[in-house]
């Protein structure tokens, strides 16, 4: 069986990387990952890859008996007749998405559906999301309100051990409090003319001063818009 992974558009995160990781090894199954070139370096040195921007990119997913992805996979393919296309999504709606949002830029939404017409499984994170993702995403499909396997491993034996390399490996103490500030990305400020500068949101300068010495702030800016994020918001 060949299981074909995509997340965020060529990246080594997310759902699929946990499913990869816990399939990882088993008898039987060949798993091949979309990648794009300037994120190459964080797959593991075994895993093999394809240029999602490539030209085999289409041929790999015509080929999958699995596709696993946690967005939308913005490939032109064929979808034969025996392949499975989950769809695990990767976050809470606590903003509009897709159909629910007021506004896109013409055709994007309807180019995105075609990719919503393959989904057959698409997973939610928790019984609030379930209906809204049916709903954005006009879904008629088996929805799974499974949780996001992204998060198992925050309930695993290994927690504890995961906690402290992240905190050794930012450099943070027990003794120190961590706010972590991760906005999503706005269409009418990532699909404007150029590629302007985006800024977060909040004064981050001020809010470091605010706080107290034992605190420290994590900013993590959308995949999305990551590469033009900056610190000092645009006027």
């Amino acid at each position: 069986m060949r299981i074909v992974y995509n997340s965020f558009h060529g990246r080594y995160t997310c759902n699929p990387r946990a499913i990869y990781e816990r399939l990882s090894g088993t008898p039987g199954l060949e798993h091949v990952w979309l990648a794009a070139c300037d994120h190459l370096d964080t797959f593991p040195e075994d895993a093999v890859t394809v240029d999602i921007d490539g030209t085999e990119a289409a041929g790999v997913l015509e080929r999958a008996d699995v596709l696993v992805a946690n967005s939308h996979t913005e490939v032109e393919w064929d979808k034969r007749p025996g392949t499975t296309y989950l769809q695990t999504w990767h976050g809470t709606p606590m903003k509009r998405i897709h159909h629910d949002v007021l506004w896109a830029p013409e055709g994007r939404l309807a180019g995105l559906d075609r990719d919503v017409a393959k989904w057959d499984v698409l997973l939610s994170p928790n019984r609030v999301s379930t209906p809204r993702l049916r709903h954005a995403f006009a879904f008629a499909g088996d929805l799974w309100e499974t949780g996001y396997p992204r998060n198992d491993a925050l309930l695993s034996p290994e927690a504890p051990e995961r906690r402290r390399a992240v905190r050794d490996g930012l450099d943070l103490t027990d003794s120190q409090t961590v706010v972590l500030y991760a906005p999503t990305w706005r269409d009418d400020e990532f699909f404007a003319d150029g590629d302007a500068p985006i800024g977060y949101g909040l004064d981050v300068h001020a809010y470091v001063d605010a706080m107290p010495e034992d605190h420290v702030l994590l900013v993590r800016a959308h995949n999305i818009v990551s590469a033009r994020a900056t610190r000092d918001n645009p006027p």
